[in-house]
């Protein structure tokens, strides 16, 4: 179910189920709710995620997404598991914002993002999975939560800490080709293909790549990560394991 901003005609009883942060939406019209994310974002330090924020902006219209869970797939709830109204803000950039590689012509992005996750909930899952680049992880987290480029029940979405799996715990990827050095990766991001990014304790991240059944390296450290993903954004394409071929981005 879909609300566009401002969303006075929500009923009580889907009201009641968003958080305080999202509920702060939904009287807000698309420029207003462009400025609260403007001012959620001013706090961001790391360069790379400055420059994902802005990306991500401006919002040209927007939206209180609420999710009917029996439509959405069992891997893809646990992806997710800790929203616990399954809700989104929803927004969608002015047309010009991105290109189009089909048409060659100017595009837009839709984009969600979840209630925030508490910050002792993040630095305790990080804490445990990730050794390296634990600062940008924690930053982005508290800032981009359940980031997503499709609204459910599509995947397309990073998973949220509390849902994040180890690579050996998952049997389809941990026979892989390539797979040996990733066992204690965990899955960080959910494609629309199927495909899954994996973050190693090293701050490594990897491609793990459905229709090849291998492990695909793709950058040194989650900054560097977060560069690629902004680039790719330049775009109005899914984000998977293929695109930047694709797209020509390196």
């Amino acid at each position: 179910m879909l609300y566009r901003l401002p969303a006075r005609d929500i009923p009580a009883d889907q009201l009641n189920r968003l958080n305080v942060w999202l509920r702060d939406f939904v009287p807000l019209d698309a420029a207003q709710a462009n400025q609260k994310l403007i001012n959620y974002w001013s706090k961001l330090t790391s360069p790379s995620l400055i420059k994902l924020a802005e990306r991500l902006l401006p919002i040209h219209e927007a939206s209180i997404v609420f999710d009917a869970a029996e439509d959405v797939d069992d891997e893809l709830k646990k992806d997710y598991g800790d929203n616990p109204g399954r809700t989104w803000l929803m927004w969608r950039t002015p047309k010009g914002s991105c290109k189009n590689p089909k048409t060659k012509e100017r595009d837009s992005h839709s984009f969600l993002l979840g209630p925030p996750i508490a910050v002792n909930d993040i630095e305790r899952r990080i804490n445990k999975f990730a050794s390296a680049d634990q600062e940008i992880l924690i930053e982005f987290f508290q800032c981009f939560q359940y980031l997503c480029e499709s609204p459910p029940p599509y995947a397309g979405n990073f998973i949220s800490p509390a849902a994040w799996q180890l690579v050996r715990s998952k049997k389809r990827f941990s026979k892989w080709n390539g797979a040996n050095d990733w066992l204690d990766a965990i899955t960080l991001y959910h494609a629309s293909s199927g495909d899954y990014v994996l973050l190693h304790p090293s701050g490594k991240i990897a491609w793990a790549q459905m229709e090849t059944q291998e492990i695909v390296p793709l950058r040194n450290t989650f900054a560097e990560f977060i560069d690629h993903y902004v680039a790719y954004k330049e775009y109005n394409w899914p984000f998977d394991s293929w695109g930047a071929d694709h797209l020509g981005i390196s």
